[in-house]
């Protein structure tokens, strides 16, 4: 780490290991008179802006981060199922012409749809990620989020696509997914990648290579 005397490290529980709407924040201040200085005034203005998570997530907070063996395993669960899905949606997206930086084990993607502008306008009279978003919702019913949804400036036509909810819409799918040793043979996780894939030829009128056709 560099600069760690001046380096304030933050995390969730939220975010961190995926407890949505357990709204408890962590931050790790440097050791030393800087980071002592910074506790001080920090503790001032979160006392008056913030409010004290409930006791029992205070409890779960302290558990979770004390990294017990089976936290540590199913976030390395987790990893591995997000890391399969992802790479295969990404490989979609990048058939068809678009662009996306490397993905590892996140359930997000940002492509960039910029090297095909020209056809987006000319076939569906879009011009920014926010008409993209709402070609996805209103024709194929997928939702996506644009660009401008994130304080991106201008009119570019990137869009943020989640597929966390391809793992299943019951708890035993969802647990299926996470035990698996190939989530994406798993049926309904093969069928959503796959209906990306199809969204996006049919988007872009780009074919789908073979590699990446759904199974007959």
């Amino acid at each position: 780490m560099h600069a760690p005397e001046r380096t304030v490290v933050t995390t969730g529980l939220t975010k961190n290991l995926a407890v949505g709407g357990w709204r408890t924040g962590v931050a790790r201040l440097p050791d030393g008179e800087p980071g002592r200085a910074l506790h001080t005034r920090l503790v001032a203005v979160a006392s008056q802006i913030w409010s004290s998570p409930p006791a029992p997530v205070q409890s779960a907070a302290a558990y979770a981060f004390g990294e017990p063996p089976e936290v540590v395993e199913r976030v390395a669960a987790s990893r591995r199922l997000h890391e399969a899905v992802v790479r295969a949606v990404a490989a979609r997206f990048t058939a068809v012409g678009a662009e996306l930086h490397p993905v590892a084990a996140t359930c997000y993607l940002y492509p960039d749809f910029e090297p095909l502008r020209n056809h987006l306008a000319d076939a569906h009279g879009v011009h920014d990620g926010d008409g993209l978003a709402a070609l996805f919702s209103e024709r194929y019913g997928i939702g996506v989020l644009p660009a401008s949804a994130f304080g991106e400036p201008g009119r570019p036509l990137r869009i943020r696509a989640a597929t966390s909810h391809f793992y299943g819409e019951t708890a035993q799918r969802r647990t299926a997914a996470l035990e698996s040793a190939d989530p994406l043979a798993l049926p309904w996780i093969r069928e959503s990648v796959d209906r990306v894939g199809e969204v996006l030829a049919d988007l872009t009128g780009a074919r789908v290579p073979a590699a990446l056709a759904p199974h007959p």
